[in-house]
């Protein structure tokens, strides 16, 4: 732990203290940290393994503690003590801060001959399949607990009893150790040592950053039209350590207008490190640039980009397997000197964490997670800090840090959460792995045959008391699958178990693959309340058990308090009440809506609401939307996208189209387009010449946001539909859930999230000050009140064919205005 957990000067207090070194210089600053954070910290693996003891787990855990105390001090001889629950601190004083570390001991064994330091885990693996080494860590852990009470009361020898308790049949397994002094010392110091010899650079750093920060000025001749007005509600909302949801439309200079007054309060002490939080990789470029503006106005601050890891993988083919992967093998004994070396960077980008992991052969998704202990801004994945299965452990784990989160392209939020908030099981897959298994690893199959075996029960059920949908066999209830959720636990921990001792099958991707699946499963078993429902489908060849988070609003408000504050913006973040209610927000959070920066008269906006594109007979309007794209893009010679609702309605005015228009560039958008192949997209959209170019492309797809085409390089969009999603089962339990809350469940599962859509797209078209180009909205929907209000305010008034309008003529007189 960094600056985030700087406490008062040490005070001492009534527990067991240990104290190595002369007398305290008090006027150090004191950092406070867990046994089991300075492992973490110092042995590099804050974010290892899966952590899937879940709340339910811990209450049963206590109970497990308990019996293991109750059965052995039973056992005791009479001149031996039982001390459960020992707290104790270590100190120790570096060049500029003074390290306390403290743990709670399960229990104290004080005999006449020796003392013994217990610690208790629980599991719910047969202890016959548990061996000495089954966690390191724990023994680390204990380790470190022996040698501060050893040093505490002057022990030459000490001993450590590790007890396992399996909770499923309430069978205990224990091993015991013995140790001296000096070797515990030679384990402990060197963890202490390495962590103090950090923060002594750490914080020689942060004197030469916080200087650099007080001198800085905004680096831009000029503020934009409303930036500092958005500036100001970003330093009000740091200070006092809340909430604000900011939609601020393209131009404004959000960014910048984020990262400038968080980078002073980071100056200020006011916070003590920037997650810059994004769904899109181009918005992350714009954030490093931002912070390299900053830096060339002589900002000293270091910043870490986390990118996916199958993205940064060295490897000609994605393996992390240690025995097939040279930059995982013995990563802990060489990351060190990588993160040393990668400290002499300021901006840490993808490509030099390449680099320096390649120099080091060491994982570059690992070294980003371990540089960013040691980073004052981090750049990253919304799922770094929201998602139950990959968020930063090391900072967001145990409590809450002095952090200021800013959140970019907001909107993308809601729906995001529910898929990170949501977990599911399916019968198919378990029902291969038993079939592979069963030949190969018996043990394994006796775990997975049970977990079957319950999920044919609910299949049997679920043919009981169906709801007939389509092809589909659909029923939800309210209720957690607890029974299910016991049982992909056990099987999770057993199969993680075996392939820590390094199992290799031949279904190991297989295995993999359902491991992680349970984990998540059982994670998110442990978030269910009552803003999800358990989604159960049956098709024909495969059944599947959803959880579903409904309403992630509690999750994202319990994941944005780790934190001190939190800055939610985006272009699109209308209407307002309902993202604050969807994204955590309460009556405390501040909202902003900052006007368009852009003169009114460089957008004509033209709505033809004489045609339906709703689904059923969508088939009607091909002929008729590729007439009206062929009018659009004709009136001048330019670069436009088309915004379709779907891959099919777009492929088939694509075709039309082709048919009817001549001496017109074409391209289009296919599923599931490579980075590259986006990119070579893109980059069709040059100048514009004396022929026009348009794009078809899908609404709320890769092209519907995050792109900027300034200038001439996009001159319209047409915008086909109001971007509904498709009706299906899941949207309908959306919306019941939030007409049964008295909210209107339409507006929620689809006029929303569908008309943000729409907006996002139109963004697209004007993006600086001399911008000038044309929105076409095609769809008799606009005509509804309810979708016109959604409409951003410096569009209106709005023409529209239903008026008599021409959208020639009217395109016309725009642009030769």
């Amino acid at each position: 732990m960094v600056a985030d957990d700087i406490m008062q000067v040490y005070n001492n207090t009534n527990k067991f203290v240990a104290i190595r070194g002369k007398a305290l210089n008090k006027s150090k600053a004191v950092i406070k940290i867990s046994v089991q954070s300075l492992i973490d910290y110092s042995l590099q693996s804050g974010d290892l393994g899966t952590g899937f003891l879940s709340a339910s787990r811990a209450v049963e855990g206590t109970r497990g503690h308990q019996a293991v105390r109750k059965a052995l001090i039973s056992a005791l001889p009479e001149d031996t003590v039982y001390t459960s629950e020992v707290p104790i601190t270590f100190i120790m004083e570096g060049k500029r801060t003074i390290l306390e570390v403290s743990g709670r001991i399960d229990g104290v064994i004080e005999a006449p001959s020796n003392t013994i330091i217990h610690e208790i885990k629980t599991t719910q693996i047969h202890p016959d399949y548990i061996e000495k080494d089954h966690n390191p860590h724990h023994w680390s852990q204990a380790k470190c607990y022996a040698y501060m009470y050893s040093f505490r009361y002057k022990l030459n020898r000490i001993g450590i009893k590790l007890t396992y308790y399996c909770l499923e049949n309430r069978i205990e397994k224990s091993f015991m150790e013995e140790y001296e002094h000096i070797h515990l010392e030679e384990f402990f110091l060197p963890l202490t040592e390495s962590f103090l010899d950090w923060q002594d650079i750490l914080y020689e750093w942060q004197d030469s950053r916080n200087t650099s920060i007080h001198s800085l000025s905004f680096p831009y001749p000029f503020y934009r039209k409303e930036q500092s007005k958005f500036m100001d509600g970003v330093s009000n909302c740091v200070n006092t350590g809340s909430m604000l949801l900011a939609q601020a439309p393209t131009g404004t200079g959000k960014t910048m207008a984020a990262l400038f007054p968080a980078v002073k309060a980071l100056g200020n002490k006011a916070i003590s490190r920037i997650f810059y939080l994004t769904a899109k990789t181009t918005t992350r470029a714009i954030a490093q640039k931002a912070l390299d503006d900053m830096r060339q106005k002589g900002l000293q601050l270091k910043s870490v980009t986390i990118t996916a890891k199958e993205k940064t993988c060295l490897n000609s083919s994605f393996s992390c397997d240690p025995a097939t992967c040279k930059f995982a093998v013995n990563y802990y004994g060489k990351v060190k000197n990588a993160v040393r070396d990668a400290f002499r960077y300021d901006s840490l980008e993808r490509s030099i964490i390449e680099g320096v992991a390649t120099i080091h052969e060491v994982c570059p998704f690992e070294l980003s997670l371990d540089l960013s202990l040691w980073c004052d801004v981090i750049i990253c994945d919304y799922n770094y800090l929201f998602d139950p299965q990959v968020y930063l452990k090391r900072f967001f784990m145990n409590q809450k840090g002095a952090y200021c989160f800013l959140i970019d392209e907001a909107h993308n939020l809601v729906d995001r959460a529910r898929d990170m908030y949501s977990a599911e099981i399916g019968k198919r897959s378990v029902m291969e792995l038993k079939r592979a298994a069963k030949a190969e690893v018996p043990e394994l199959y006796i775990y997975i045959d049970e977990l079957y075996k319950h999920i044919l029960h609910i299949s049997k059920e679920l043919d009981n008391g169906n709801v007939e949908s389509g092809s589909s066999q659909i029923q939800v209830r309210k209720e957690p699958p607890a029974e299910l959720g016991r049982l992909a636990s056990r099987l999770a921990e057993f199969a993680e178990l075996l392939l820590s001792k390094g199992l290799s099958v031949s279904f190991q991707e297989a295995l993999l693959d359902i491991y992680f699946n349970l984990v998540s499963f059982t994670k998110i078993l442990e978030l269910y309340d009552d803003h999800y429902i358990t989604y159960y489908e049956k098709t024909p060849k495969d059944m599947k058990i959803k959880l579903f988070c409904i309403d992630p609003s509690r999750l994202l408000k319990d994941a944005t308090n780790k934190g001190k504050a939190s800055i939610l913006f985006s272009a699109t973040l209308s209407p307002v009440e309902y993202f604050t209610r969807m994204l955590g927000g309460d009556e405390y959070s501040g909202t902003m809506v900052l006007p368009s920066p852009f003169l009114k008269d460089n957008l004509c906006v033209f709505i033809d609401d004489t045609v339906t594109t709703k689904y059923k007979t969508r088939y009607l309007s091909y002929d008729y939307i590729a007439k009206s794209i062929l009018s659009a893009v004709s009136c001048k010679a330019g670069n436009y996208m088309v915004f379709f609702p779907s891959f099919e309605y777009l492929r088939e005015v694509y075709f039309r189209f082709q048919g009817i228009q001549t001496g017109i560039r074409t391209l289009y958008q296919t599923p599931g387009m490579s980075e590259a192949a986006r990119q070579e997209f893109l980059d069709k959209f040059e100048t514009s010449g004396e022929t026009s170019l348009v794009g078809f492309t899908v609404l709320g797809g890769v092209f519907g946001e995050g792109i900027d085409l300034a200038g001439d390089r996009l001159s319209g969009a047409v915008i086909v539909g109001v971007g509904l999603p498709l009706l299906c089962n899941e949207r309908n339990i959306i919306r019941q859930y939030f007409d049964e809350q008295a909210y209107s469940g339409f507006e929620y599962a689809y006029l929303y999230p569908g008309m943000n859509r729409v907006l996002q797209a139109a963004g697209r078209v004007i993006r600086s000050e001399t911008d000038r180009g044309v929105i076409v909205l095609l769809d008799e929907r606009y005509s509804n009140h309810a979708y016109r209000e959604l409409l951003p305010s410096e569009w209106l008034p709005v023409l529209r064919a239903s008026d008599a309008c021409k959208l020639e003529e009217v395109l016309r007189d725009f642009w030769e205005g």
